[in-house]
């Protein structure tokens, strides 16, 4: 093994990026080296997955990364000093109570609303925030 090799092992170890890029580097041709770029996006931190556990300020620095990843129906748990406290998961586009209509826990209505018969509706000369804001004094 040539000198540049020694050093691109060593460089590799120091940055710690993972056995797959000191195999890499180990493999080096020296007569016919690769481009430098080939080698990096081999040793880049931002191909790895998400995480599916991630504390607020890891959460905060790649938001964007996280969402995408909860786009694509991926699931983050957030965590704070350790203990979890949120869930990031993407939205289903189906109706939200088809779950509990399925379970029996919530039915459809069987007449329409209708108004409560002997009230009548009140009417405002002024807006109602006018009137809260006043009764509040």
């Amino acid at each position: 093994m040539d000198q540049g090799s020694v050093r691109r092992l060593e460089t590799a170890r120091r940055c710690n990026r993972g056995q797959a890029a000191l195999a890499e580097a180990a493999r080096i041709d020296p007569v016919n080296p690769p481009d430098v770029a080939s080698i990096l996006t081999q040793m880049t931190l931002h191909k790895s997955l998400p995480k599916h556990e991630v504390g607020v300020r890891e959460l905060h620095d790649q938001l964007s990364r996280y969402v995408h990843h909860a786009a694509q129906g991926g699931e983050v748990v957030v965590t704070m000093r350790g203990k979890r406290v949120a869930r990031l998961s993407p939205v289903s586009d189906g109706d939200p109570l088809a779950d509990l209509r399925a379970r029996g826990l919530v039915r459809e209505p069987i007449q329409p609303k209708r108004p409560i018969a002997g009230r009548q509706q009140l009417r405002s000369l002024e807006p109602v925030s006018d009137l809260v804001a006043e009764q509040r004094r």
